[in-house]
C-alpha cells in the first residue's frame, strides 16, 4: 500500500509539472502571441497546432491506457522490451501514415504557408512524440525522467517566444521552439529507454496482433475528433482567422480544467489498473471538487481576464462561456471512462459508448455549425460531453449492478 501510494504521488507531482508547464506556457505566451503576430497569423498558428494535436491521438492509438496497462503488470526485463518495441512499432506506423495524409491535405485545401510549415516543422514534432514514449515512463514508474526533459524541452519553448518573437515575421521562430525542443527531447527520453532495458526503438513484429488488440481502445479515443478536432480544423480553414483565434483561445482556457482531470487520471491508472473494485466516487468528488470553482470564476470572469491579458480584441468571447458549462459534464465522464472503465478492461462498451456519442454529435455539431458557424460548434462540444457522461454513468450503474447480482446468485 506504502508503495502505491508512493508512486502515485510520484505520478501526481510528475505529470502535475508536465502539464501545467503545457498548460501555463500558452497562457503565459498567449499574450505575447496575439500581440507580436496579430489575430490573423495567431489563428494560423492554433490551426498549426490543432492538425498537429490530432495527430497524436492517432499515434497513441490507445497506447497511453493498453500499453501502460499491459507494462504496469510485467515484471521480466524481456517481456517488458517486447512490449516496449512492438507497442512503439504502432505508434511509428501509424506517425508516418498521419504525415503523408497531413502533408496532402495541407498541399490540397490549405495556404502553401502551412503546407511548408508541417513539413518543416510538422514532421520533427511528430517524431520527437512518437519517440518520448511518455506511455512507458508511466508504466515503469520512471515518470521523474519524463517529467526532468519534458521541463527542459517546454522551458526552451518558453524562452523562444519572451526572448525573441517581436513581430509577425517571427512566426518560424514560434513554430521552431514549439517543435523542435520536442524532437531533441524524444531524442534523450528514447535513448534513455534503450539504455536502462535494452531492445530497439520499435520492432513491427506481430504489428497485425497490436492493431487488434489496442483497436477498441483506439476507436474509443479517436471516435471523439468526429465532433472535437476535425471540426475545429475544418472551421479554422473556413472561418475568419480572428474568429477563430476567440474560438480557439476558448478551447485552451477551458483546457486548464481538463489538464487537471488528466493529471489525476493518469496519476492514478496504473494503480487502478492492479486494483480491485471501483473508485469512481472518490475520483468523480475530486474532479467536481476542482472543476466547480475555476469554471464558477471564469465563467463570470473570464472576458476581463481575457481583455486585460490578450488586448482588447480579445475581451468579449462569444463561446468562452458555452465551452465552460461542458467542462462540468468531462469531469464527470472522464471519472466513469478513465475511472473506470478502461483501468478495468472494459475496452469493447469504452468503445461502443463513444462511437454511438461521437458519430450522434458529429452529426448535432455539424447541423449547428453549418446553421450558427462557430458558436454552432462551441454547443456541439458541450452537448456532446453532455452526452458521453450520461452514457458512462449507465454503464457504470449496469455493470456494478450485474455484479451485485451474480455475488447474490452464488
Amino acid at each position: 500500500m506504502r508503495r502505491i501510494k508512493k508512486e502515485i504521488l510520484s505520478n501526481i507531482i510528475s505529470f502535475s509539472v508536465i502539464d501545467f508547464l503545457g498548460l501555463l506556457i500558452p497562457i503565459v505566451t498567449m499574450p505575447i502571441l496575439t500581440r507580436a503576430l496579430g489575430a490573423d497569423v495567431y489563428g494560423q498558428y492554433l490551426l498549426f497546432i490543432s492538425i498537429l494535436f490530432f495527430g497524436q491521438t492517432l499515434i497513441d492509438y490507445g497506447i497511453q491506457y493498453v500499453g501502460v496497462r499491459e507494462v504496469a503488470g510485467l515484471s521480466k526485463r524481456v517481456d517488458i522490451v517486447n512490449s516496449f518495441e512492438e507497442l512503439q512499432g504502432v505508434r511509428w506506423l501509424i506517425g508516418i501514415f498521419y504525415s503523408t495524409i497531413s502533408i496532402s491535405y495541407a498541399y490540397l485545401f490549405l495556404e502553401f504557408s502551412q503546407f511548408y510549415n508541417l513539413i518543416v516543422f510538422g514532421i520533427p514534432y511528430i517524431i520527437g512524440y512518437i519517440m518520448m514514449t511518455s506511455w512507458f515512463y508511466q508504466a515503469v514508474g520512471k515518470t521523474k525522467v519524463l517529467m526532468l526533459v519534458t521541463f527542459a524541452a517546454r522551458i526552451s519553448n518558453l524562452l523562444i517566444i519572451v526572448l525573441f518573437v517581436e513581430s509577425p515575421e517571427d512566426i518560424n521562430l514560434v513554430l521552431f521552439g514549439s517543435t523542435y525542443p520536442i524532437l531533441i527531447a524524444g531524442g534523450l527520453l528514447s535513448r534513455y529507454v534503450i539504455g536502462e532495458y535494452g531492445g530497439r526503438l520499435f520492432s513491427f513484429r506481430n504489428i497485425s496482433y497490436r492493431l487488434h488488440s489496442g483497436f477498441n481502445v483506439f476507436v474509443g479515443l479517436l471516435a471523439p475528433n468526429l465532433y472535437n478536432a476535425l471540426p475545429v480544423i475544418i472551421m479554422g480553414s473556413l472561418y475568419n482567422s480572428s474568429q477563430f483565434a476567440l474560438f480557439a483561445v476558448g478551447t485552451r482556457i477551458c483546457g486548464i480544467i481538463s489538464v487537471i482531470q488528466g493529471i489525476i487520471s493518469k496519476s492514478v491508472f496504473p494503480s487502478l489498473a492492479r486494483s480491485e473494485g471501483s473508485h469512481v466516487p472518490i475520483l468523480l468528488l475530486v474532479n467536481l471538487c476542482i472543476s466547480t470553482p475555476i469554471v464558477s470564476f471564469l465563467f463570470f470572469f473570464g472576458d476581463e481576464l481575457l481583455g486585460v491579458f490578450l488586448g482588447p480584441e480579445f475581451s468579449i468571447n462569444p463561446y468562452l462561456n458555452v465551452l465552460l458549462v461542458g467542462m462540468f459534464f468531462l469531469a464527470i465522464a472522464s471519472s466513469f471512462g478513465e475511472g473506470f472503465l478502461l483501468p478495468k478492461g472494459y475496452d469493447s462498451i469504452y468503445r461502443k459508448i463513444s462511437l454511438q456519442v461521437s458519430l450522434s454529435s458529429a452529426v448535432i455539431s455539424a447541423v449547428l455549425i453549418a446553421k450558427y458557424e462557430l458558436i454552432g460548434g462551441a454547443f456541439g462540444l458541450t452537448i456532446a460531453r453532455m452526452l458521453f457522461s450520461i452514457y458512462y454513468l449507465w454503464a457504470y450503474f449496469k455493470i456494478i449492478n450485474n455484479k451485485a447480482e451474480l455475488s447474490r446468485g452464488k
